[in-house]
């Protein structure tokens, strides 16, 4: 604070005590004006420090570094949300205010209670919990999901206000995150919800504008169009032709659009458009995230599963001269599984170069990808079923 900041702000106090005293209305307006001179005089001061730091951190990279360290964050009067999670059995996700609860079929251990039996005790511990902490829960809006063929489908209850058992609704999709999860973890509701949405901005689109040029129509659908059909597509990527087609159908009716390219086919439509199929970005976005998981870039425990002894990747066992030292194990995962990131990716990231994948960070990957991916079939050209 500079010597005319604190002048300012110590008249500021001076006329804010004078006025509860008189209750006059011009030591009031004294004051609003006291008031505002010395916010003002006191952001300069912070933005002329501020500037002071930048420009000596030019020279002096400690002074930065000294300033960030002396700002300490005081600690208010509140106390810290006790975690809920050191009382509870079964893994538990927690994001903003929705939680999730997961329990595996199988027991490790024969005098083990079923999982079943356990999810209902966290469940009534997490309603304690929250009720200690002032948290209101609303067991209406709590779903029970069950996946696997083979699932028991037990029921699970939790306690009203007026302490009486309500019955969780059972449902076979829920909207997580952007995606529509399904109990057969098949995700073509969410494929056809993003294809449905693609295609009403394609169609406001279309009626907007009577003529596109490639730079205008590659502006409006790489912003408004292909996110829908990008996000996530990690978690979602189809197994079923149907909605691989479903997908690749939307493009092909926008590459459409663009003046003059609607007599040629849609692989050279891409071609002069410099797009690429979206089951090609797809096989691109498995890539990146395998490389992350890999060489441990993302916040994952690398650890077997406590309940089931599984890994996320697992190295392969077997790593013979052809091919990369970071090799992992397809791993056949029979059911709900059975499409899951880690099977399908696994494949395509195994036939990888020792160069690619060795990259030192994931822009010199993607890079090191786009070269040796430059001549893939799937680039450019996509077989429709109908």
């Amino acid at each position: 604070m500079t010597r005319t900041a604190y002048q300012k702000t110590k008249r500021k106090r001076n006329l804010w005590i004078r006025y509860l005293n008189t209750k006059d209305n011009s030591d009031y307006q004294q004051y609003i004006k006291a008031r505002n001179e010395a916010t003002h005089a006191n952001r300069r001061a912070l933005r002329d420090f501020e500037s002071k730091i930048a420009q000596e951190s030019r020279h002096n990279t400690k002074t930065f570094w000294n300033y960030v360290s002396s700002r300490r964050v005081v600690k208010g009067s509140i106390p810290d949300l006790q975690d809920p999670q050191d009382n509870l059995h079964n893994p538990t996700l927690m994001y903003a205010d929705d939680t999730k609860m997961f329990s595996l079929k199988k027991q490790r251990l024969i005098m083990d209670p079923p999982n079943t039996t356990t999810l209902q005790q966290d469940l009534t511990r997490f309603q304690s919990w929250a009720n200690n902490m002032g948290i209101k829960l609303n067991p209406t809006k709590c779903k029970t999901m069950h996946l696997g063929r083979s699932n028991p489908l037990q029921e699970y209850t939790m306690l009203l206000d007026d302490n009486t058992q309500h019955h969780i609704m059972t449902t076979t999709e829920e909207k997580d995150l952007g995606v529509i999860v399904d109990s057969g973890l098949t995700f073509s509701k969410h494929i056809q919800t993003q294809v449905n949405k693609a295609n009403s901005v394609l169609g406001a689109i279309k009626h907007t504008f009577k003529a596109l040029d490639p730079t205008a129509f590659l502006s409006l659908y790489k912003s408004l169009v292909r996110p829908n059909l990008d996000y996530a597509s990690v978690i979602w990527s189809p197994k079923l032709k149907r909605d691989k087609d479903a997908l690749e159908y939307v493009q092909r009716r926008a590459t459409r659009l663009v003046t003059g390219l609607s007599g040629k086919s849609y692989e050279e439509r891409l071609l002069t458009l410099e797009l690429t199929t979206l089951e090609f970005r797809r096989q691109r976005a498995d890539m990146i995230q395998m490389f992350k998981l890999v060489h441990g870039l993302e916040e994952l425990n690398p650890a077997p599963c406590s309940e089931c002894g599984r890994m996320i990747i697992q190295p392969a066992l077997n790593v013979n001269n052809r091919g990369h030292d970071f090799k992992l194990q397809i791993q056949h995962e029979p059911g709900p599984r059975d499409n899951s990131f880690t099977r399908h990716a696994t494949k395509n990231w195994n036939w990888l170069t020792q160069d690619t994948v060795s990259a030192n960070c994931v822009n010199i990957f993607k890079n090191r990808l786009t070269k040796e991916w430059k001549n893939k079939p799937e680039r450019y050209h996509y077989r429709f079923s109908y």
